[in-house]
């Protein structure tokens, strides 16, 4: 990224009006797409005002919007909360924002002990920040060129992006790099001409739905609003889908509702300027009635609205996005298809046989399954994708979920012959998440007290209330008694006195009135593996410090000490690469959980490594610790080894001392610890 040059290169635009359409000064040029007629506007300035904006990091950005919204001061640890950093790094931010704070126009105060305030605001330059975007990171740099390439008509000149961007030829390279990857998603390519520049090839549909996922999946940041279609206009397509929807009694949720909306709008936008969809190159297997109904009259009332005609083609468009929705109401009551019904089949089949779970029985788990399935294979036809805010929760919070959740999407693609991403295995996964919740078991307790009956009644009452859906009490006893209890149906004892005896059954002391430390020892027995975690380690699957800059070499190493020691197959590697292909194994917090698809190994064991310095293991996060997880064909029920991985996987403190470890003693030891 280029700093802010000084002020004759500054200066040296001449007045002049280019090809694009831009009328630039010396002072700093600017262009504008725009419609008089409906208001779709989208800016885009450069030269010093964008120098200065370049020279702030979204981050920064995000903490000025944080102050100006704030009532009163806000401490660092307020602020890294509300944005997942440490105070220190807070600190070090303000301190930047401190430093430049009369060219952004704004003053910062310290309040001891109580934060920062934002005392004094120019509120044109800070909505300058919100509206022009900060371009100083990647991300922010390639939504803007994928909308300007996508909304221009004619090509784009790479100096004039390199000119709009304030960046060098070589960082704008780059960030075509990663827009060719973005828009090959949706089978669309990128055109160079000499002398003219660049442009986006592709069909119509394609480049919508590219268009509108670049819009929806970077809208939900704090202050950022940037779409190329007037706001009002917008609203107005919604409150038509909302009067719709419930006159006709149709279930949508506000993410299918929204997304909706951002490509009506979106198709108003194309065909004013004269861009309508081709049409669509297949024939619907069924007549779809009622959904064409709706179709036809959401395209109706939005031409009253705006006075725009929708070609024939532009139904069939809003009927595909309708298809991709759960469309229920009382009008719509299909049979299941021969081909979803072979997918459920298959994957009840499937995750019975390689993570011991018959959900067979699991009426809900298959109606759900079955209704989910109607939506999310037209939206894999159609190539429709719809984003999962739940998806990195699901993946940290529900590995074993996730997991279940990638198998099951090999049933689909192996029926429907089409990729299933990474939002869409997330859904699954919720659909699992929730079976797996319906059957897992509650730990029978037995309560042990000195005092008396009463203390021990409200010890039982307090564990009743806190861990009403983990723990069943069986029984609540005095000390003395203990000796001649039958514990071969207890899980858990949970005692107010020190018991010397050595049982089978593991004890949690606690105090004679629950308290918050007594309730954590607790919930971590209750996740307790049970057995020793050692016996997934061993010193010769345990690697410290080792300088791999790449997950592909990580695997590969990783993958190559297994065969050496003669526990995996030649094709190890292979198989884990081919499973990290399908969705990331980065679960955030500097680690990785790759494994093979299906179990390969006789019995369950880790493989360790620990990197010098972080690696990019996926597009958004960085790896520094990786646990390869070689599952055991013959094991059964891993639930709790899972839990217990999600709980390193969640400890920042805990992967910190793994990552320090020194020794291989000194890793193993943290990993027991959790």
């Amino acid at each position: 990224m280029k700093s802010l040059r000084d002020g004759q290169e500054a200066n040296s635009f001449s007045k002049k009006f280019s090809k694009r359409g831009c009328f630039e000064t010396a002072e700093a040029p600017f262009f504008v797409y725009h419609s008089v007629k409906y208001g779709w506007t989208a800016s885009f300035k450069q030269g010093s005002e964008r120098g200065i904006e370049a020279l702030v990091s979204n981050r920064q950005k995000q903490i000025l919007w944080l102050l100006q919204k704030s009532a009163g001061p806000l401490n660092a640890k307020a602020i890294g909360e509300r944005l997942g950093i440490s105070d220190r790094t807070v600190r070090e931010e303000i301190r930047q924002i401190q430093q430049k704070s009369d060219a952004l126009g704004v003053k910062l105060k310290v309040l001891r002990g109580k934060g920062y305030l934002l005392e004094k605001v120019d509120d044109r330059r800070l909505l300058q920040l919100e509206e022009n975007g900060l371009f100083a990171e990647q991300e922010e740099r390639v939504k803007y060129i994928l909308k300007r390439l996508l909304l221009e008509k004619d090509y784009v000149r790479l100096e004039d992006l390199e000119a709009d961007l304030y960046v060098s030829k070589s960082t704008l390279y780059t960030d075509l790099k990663k827009v060719r990857k973005i828009l090959k998603k949706y089978d669309l390519t990128l055109a160079n001409r000499p002398h003219y520049g660049t442009k986006v090839e592709g069909g119509e549909f394609k480049k919508r739905l590219c268009l509108a996922d670049s819009i929806f999946g970077w809208q939900n940041k704090p202050g950022q609003q940037n779409t190329p279609f007037n706001q009002d206009l917008f609203q107005k397509v919604k409150q038509i889908l909302i009067r719709i929807i419930s006159k006709y009694r149709i279930r949508f949720s506000d993410i299918e509702l929204q997304n909706l909306a951002t490509h009506i709008t979106l198709a108003c936008k194309r065909i004013e300027d004269g861009f309508t969809i081709e049409p669509f190159p297949f024939h619907f297997k069924e007549s779809y009635t009622f959904e064409r109904k709706v179709a036809k009259e959401i395209t109706g009332e939005v031409e009253k609205s705006v006075g725009i005609p929708f070609p024939p083609a532009e139904i069939d468009y809003i009927l595909v996005h309708l298809l991709g929705t759960k469309l229920i109401s009382k009008h719509v009551a299909r049979q299941v298809s021969d081909e979803i019904d072979d997918i459920v089949n298959a994957i009840l089949h499937k995750l019975k046989t390689q993570f011991r779970w018959d959900f067979s029985n699991d009426k809900e788990f298959r109606n759900g399954l079955t209704l989910h399935l109607h939506t999310s294979l037209n939206r894999m036809k159609y190539k429709m994708h719809i984003r999962n805010p739940l998806l990195n929760e699901m993946k940290t919070k529900f590995p074993i979920a996730f997991e279940g959740a990638v198998a099951a999407g090999e049933c689909i693609e192996a029926v429907i012959h089409k990729k299933v991403n990474e939002d869409e295995i997330s859904y699954l996964a919720i659909h699992i998440a929730i079976a797996l919740e319906r059957m897992r078991k509650k730990k029978r307790v037995l309560v042990v007290c000195a005092t008396g009956l009463g203390s021990a009644k409200i010890l039982s009452y307090q564990l009743e209330n806190r861990f009403a859906n983990e723990m069943e009490i069986v029984d609540t006893i005095s000390y003395y008694t203990l000796s001649d209890y039958d514990l071969s149906r207890v899980d858990l004892i949970v005692s107010t006195i020190m018991i010397p005896d050595h049982l089978e059954v593991p004890v949690v002391v606690v105090s004679h009135f629950l308290e918050e430390n007594d309730a954590i020892h607790i919930q971590r027995e209750i996740g307790r593996l049970k057995g020793n975690v050692q016996k997934y380690m061993a010193p010769s699957k345990i690697f410290i410090h080792q300088e791999l800059d790449s997950k592909e070499k990580v695997i590969q190493f990783l993958c190559k000490k297994l065969v050496e020691q003669h526990a995996v197959p030649e094709n190890y590697a292979t198989l884990v690469l081919k499973r990290e292909a399908i969705a990331s194994t980065a679960f955030g917090n500097l680690v990785a959980v790759p494994h093979p698809l299906e179990p390969v190994t006789h019995r369950t064991f880790w493989t360790i490594c620990t990197l010098v310095r972080p690696i990019q293991w996926d597009e958004d996060k960085k790896v520094q610790l990786v646990c390869l997880l070689n599952v055991g064909k013959e094991d059964g029920n891993l639930n709790a080894m899972y839990k217990y991985l999600t709980g390193i996987v969640q400890n920042k403190a805990a992967v910190q001392k793994i990552i320090k470890s020194n020794t291989v003693e000194e890793l193993i030891q943290c990993m027991e610890a959790g």
